[in-house]
């Protein structure tokens, strides 16, 4: 098992070296993933998706939302992951 507080991206460990960027969104509990600015940054794009969620009439229309959230995380992080787990 990982020690408490490794980061994970994708299915493998991070190098300890590794620095979440302003636009990296950690999935997880507690204060870091909470007040992380990526985390923030995610949160208000989805508010800003919220209409257009609702909208949606199929679920091809609500997944095509929610790819357009991923992608707009992504575009940020060209050069590292967007999206990272810390595990406890």
């Amino acid at each position: 098992t990982n020690d408490p507080g490794t980061i994970i991206g994708g299915a493998d460990p991070l190098p300890v070296t590794f620095v979440p960027s302003e636009y990296t969104v950690i999935c997880g509990r507690g204060k870091l993933p909470t007040n992380h600015p990526g985390n923030r940054y995610l949160k208000s794009v989805v508010e800003d998706s919220l209409l257009r969620y609702s909208a949606a009439e199929t679920k091809l229309e609500k997944s095509a939302v929610v790819t357009s959230i991923i992608e707009t995380v992504r575009k940020h992080n060209a050069d590292a992951p967007s999206f990272v787990r810390q595990e406890r």
